[in-house]
């Protein structure tokens, strides 16, 4: 019975007489998980002198001695592997015969006659023990536990099952008793499915065992869900469930779906339109029906709900409840006017977009004012995104262990931020924890797709939750995670790759080295085995790769073909010198000294023709590692002379964002800000620089990890003074004031933030009034946040060299083959399989794009399983996640590109198909998107 407590025993025997020491590693899980990827442990200690090489394309496998591997790297280097589409998946079967394809539900046919394969839906039906027994892979006697609900009362009150994890219990070491058993307890998850259990033993002499049985958890009358992964405000979507009887005789009874808030636990069954949430069934013996209930789900509902299916049937009923995140079917527009206030100065700010908006379909939703009288706020604020941001490449694990120093730092170092913390943390309160914080899964998609939900909580539960990411056991934790996790993802030969699965990436490695350099340039604490196997390694990567550009050039001129005089450094060159130049006591390859000082010699003679980025990395690597060299003054001189001052701005550069790591304005903003204090210009004037800074601060985050970062490197790098808050800075709207003397600020930092939210908002408040009393630098920033229709927003692709276009094409199997068509969005039917295609164009090279594309919420998606992909000319990683699939492109050229993914028509109704849009992910102002549109679907 599912969510029962089970005792088990297991008897472990030998033919040895004397006792032994014995370890037992356990493990159960849903055993439809095998349907992505089989899991079944093995074991083979016998000792063979027979070795193989086994070479699947360009990836080096393993010599194999019968159980016992090495792997063979002698003049090994890192390569992609390429993955191409199976063969069975045209129609062959390699053990004779033909099947269709491994889909859910189908049947094929090899030499032992048909056999029907187990649904692939992640929710295999759950069969009586003999019929079970029939479709185990290995055969052995599957455990059948029925348990009968019997009642005296005519109305049967079902559990509700909510524990529906997909794994039991995995025990790694537990060891057996004096006579040789193992005994241990466990309590069974609540999903209705079949399990498998394995468990493996083995002695210190490595005499091993191996057992695999099945467990299947049903009971007399069951339902199955068949829920989306998400709702979208405005679908209409038809909600599916299954009811399966087990009884010898028919059944007659009821089926009920309730929708109920999941932050209140209120039912609001009849605001999402469910006109008869109770209908009857009918059951023959041993028999099942299906029964489905119509959705709309409300405009402007945008907080997660849980679904709660119950039936009922004579003596016997079942229920579940889970929870599915609501995303809106609106684009969320954020329009932002930050406040710079010098010292002692009144200023009238006008907030040009919200006065000119005359649109009749856009809807207020957020107006906040936020003012501070310390700029680092801003970077400490900026953390969290750092630590949350959910993608797994190696850049943002690195900016997680960034964050996570960072962070102790801060809270080591400024004992009134960590007062401020505190106090946060302990305010009680577990509105948001007790569903956000608890379900990983369901935060991760609010956090993604609707992170405005955390904001339209209390001021109180937001700034808890912000503090919550400052503990110091969740930092040092994470902390370690993030350190173990880059050790894994480093090469053989030191490099790391964007991605898990990719080749090893030159930029990529050094941004690591440099970030391990920023933290130590704060003062910021890693312990050294975190450094000195990471940092090492890498630079001795970028020594080789260094190495090897140099060795080539020598080799051009031996042939003629280029003079070493000439100019060849290049942006990468620079960037090395600068990562290096952090670690002055680590050893390098002996050719190196030889190589700085080629490239010194080229730093002095060409520097006018590199971009400013370049030039500015060259001021620090001239001033670090040849202090004697005049040449750190004469670069700077030159920028200097090119700066732009403008009273509300600040100081800047022009400078237009490009497509590669050195042409980011944030970053080269940043990166000028350390020029400045390290050349120690005045204090004035670097202040004026991080005015600009702020300025492009948009909401409380920077556009990207890799600007988020350099920015707070350049914030905390700033004198302690801008930490102090003296007086309240005073803010106007619309003739009222909002914040003034009696506005408490936070300890410590002087911050004050104030929020109205839809209705509260006036259009008055386009004109705001402040007033700064301190005798040092304020900030602040109002922003404002409103709704529009998705076919009012345009995509201003004509100009962008960014394009992307979708499309849905409809497969369908006939003698020749599988034939793809366009789809017509209004004549779709439950069970259709969907080609999504998605056409990217740029006219230029392009580094680090983020393709991103929403799904239907009626769509089930088909490849589940994330990871490097190869086609049409491209390499990049797929993340299949539940409301959207990503790829990440490391190098996009110059052309037109098809990616394609399949999807399944899961859900009759009607809903928005969603929208796909593309970005360059280090220069976030040139992105595109898809326009969006609404599908029918039907059985």
């Amino acid at each position: 019975e599912p969510g029962d407590q089970e005792t088990w025993t297991i008897t472990v025997e030998g033919e040895r007489k004397e006792k032994v020491e014995a370890e037992m590693v356990l493990s159960m899980y849903d055993a439809s998980l095998d349907a992505f990827l089989p899991h079944q442990w093995s074991m083979s200690l016998y000792p063979s002198t027979l070795s193989t090489l086994q070479v699947y394309s360009t990836a080096p496998g393993s010599s194999h001695y019968r159980g016992l591997s090495y792997h063979w790297r002698q003049n090994y280097r890192d390569v992609p592997a390429r993955r191409y589409r199976d063969i069975n998946a045209y129609g062959y079967f390699p053990g004779g015969g033909y099947y269709p394809g491994l889909r859910g539900g189908e049947v094929y046919k090899n030499m032992d006659g048909e056999v029907r394969m187990e649904a692939m839906d992640g929710r295999p039906s759950a069969v009586p023990a003999a019929e079970a027994d029939s479709g185990a892979s290995l055969k052995k006697d599957a455990v059948e536990v029925v348990q009968e609900t019997k009642s005296e009362q005519p109305e049967v009150t079902p559990s509700v099952r909510t524990a529906l994890d997909e794994t039991v219990f995995f025990y790694p070491h537990v060891k057996t008793n004096e006579n040789g058993e193992l005994t241990f307890e466990f309590k069974m998850k609540e999903g209705l499915t079949r399990w498998k259990f394995q468990a493996l033993g083995h002695t210190k002499a490595l005499a091993y065992g191996l057992t695999q049985e099945e467990v299947v958890t049903q009971k007399q009358l069951m339902i199955f869900p068949n829920p989306p992964r998400f709702f979208r405000e405005r679908d209409t979507i038809s909600f599916q469930a299954k009811v399966s009887s087990l009884v010898d005789s028919p059944l007659n009874g009821q089926a009920k779906l309730s929708i109920l808030d999941a932050f209140t636990n209120e039912d609001v069954s009849g605001k999402w339109g469910i006109k008869n949430n109770v209908q009857s069934i009918q059951l023959a013996t041993k028999g099942s029906s299906p029964v489905s209930w119509e959705l709309h789900v409300p405009d402007g509902w945008v907080r997660p709900v849980k679904y709660q299916v119950i039936a009922a049937a004579g003596d016997f009923s079942d229920g579940e409840e889970s929870m599915l995140p609501v995303v809106t079917n609106r684009i969320l527009v954020t329009e932002t006017l930050p406040l710079p206030m010098k010292a002692e100065e009144n200023r009238t700010f006008v907030f040009t977009s919200m006065l000119t908006n005359t649109s009749s379909t856009s809807k207020n939703h957020i107006y906040t004012v936020e003012m501070t009288t310390s700029p680092a706020w801003y970077a400490v604020q900026a953390l969290p995104y750092l630590m949350e941001y959910p993608h797994s490449c190696a850049e943002q694990i690195f900016s997680r262990l960034y964050a996570n120093s960072l962070a102790k730092h801060i809270v080591d170092q400024k004992p009134s931020i960590k007062q401020m913390y505190e106090t946060w943390r302990l305010t009680e309160s577990d509105e948001l924890s007790s569903n956000l914080e608890k379900n990983e899964e369901l935060k991760s998609a609010l956090l993604e797709e609707t992170p405005w939900v955390r904001d339209a909580m209390s001021e109180t539960q937001q700034k808890k939750n912000i503090a919550l990411l400052f503990d110091e056991n969740r930092m040092q934790l994470e902390g370690k995670e993030a350190v173990n996790q880059l050790r894994q993802m480093q090469m053989s030969s030191g490099g790391f790759p964007w991605f898990p699965g990719g080749r090893d990436n030159w930029y990529i490695t050094q941004y690591i080295v440099e970030g391990f350099g920023h933290l130590g340039k704060l003062g910021v604490h890693i312990p050294e085995a975190d450094r000195n196997d990471i940092v090492p390694n890498a630079m001795r990567y970028l020594d080789d790769r260094m190495v090897e550009w140099y060795n080539e050039l020598k080799e051009k001129e031996a042939k003629g073909k280029i003079k070493m005089e000439d100019h060849h450094i290049g942006g990468m060159q620079v960037h090395y010198l600068y990562a290096s130049s952090f670690f002055p006591e680590l050893k390098h390859r002996k050719e190196i000294d030889e190589i700085n000082g080629y490239l010194q010699s080229q730093m002095e003679k060409y520097w006018l023709k590199h971009g400013m980025y370049d030039q500015g990395l060259m001021v620090l690597v001239n001033h670090r590692m040849w202090p004697g060299n005049t040449l750190s003054a004469d670069i700077l001189a030159s920028l200097r002379e090119r700066t732009i001052f403008h009273e509300e701005l600040g100081r800047y550069w022009k400078m237009n964002g490009g497509f590669r790591w050195n042409e980011a304005p944030i970053e080269f903003q940043s990166l000028m800000i350390e020029v400045y204090q390290e050349m120690n210009v005045g204090q004035a004037e670097t202040d004026e620089l991080r005015v600009w800074l702020l300025k492009n601060k948009q909401t409380t985050r920077w556009k990207t990890t890799k600007a988020t970062a350099s920015a707070i490197y350049a914030m905390l790098s700033h004198p302690d003074s801008w930490l102090e808050s003296v007086g309240v800075v005073t803010v106007t709207l619309g003739g009222k004031k909002v914040i003034d003397d009696d506005t408490q600020g936070e300890a410590g930092s002087g911050y004050v933030k104030r929020t109205w939210q839809g209705s509260e908002i006036q259009s008055a408040w386009s004109t705001i009034d402040v007033s700064n009393p301190n005798r040092h630098i304020a900030w602040g920033s109002v922003y404002w946040q409103y709704w529009e229709d998705l076919d009012k927003v345009k995509t201003g692709q004509e100009d962008n060299p960014l394009k992307v276009t979708r499309q849905l094409l409809k497969v369908q199997e006939t003698n020749t083959g599988e034939v793809t068509s366009p789809a017509d969005y209004d004549q779709l039917k439950v069970g259709d399989k969907i080609l999504v295609r998605l056409v990217i164009e740029t006219d230029r090279a392009m580094e680090f794009v983020h393709l991103k594309d929403l799904r239907a919420s009626g769509f089930e998606p088909s490849d589940v399983l994330s990871g490097y992909r190869w086609g049409s000319g491209l390499g990049y990683y797929q993340s299949t996640r539940d409301l959207a699939t990503h790829f990440f492109i490391d190098y996009l050229p110059r052309g037109k590109f098809v990616v394609e993914y399949p999807v399944s028509v899961a859900q009759a109704g009607s809903y928005s198909d969603g929208l796909a849009t593309l970005q360059c992910m280090y220069a976030p102002e040139f992105s595109g998107h898809t326009e969006g549109n609404r599908l029918a679907a039907t059985w």
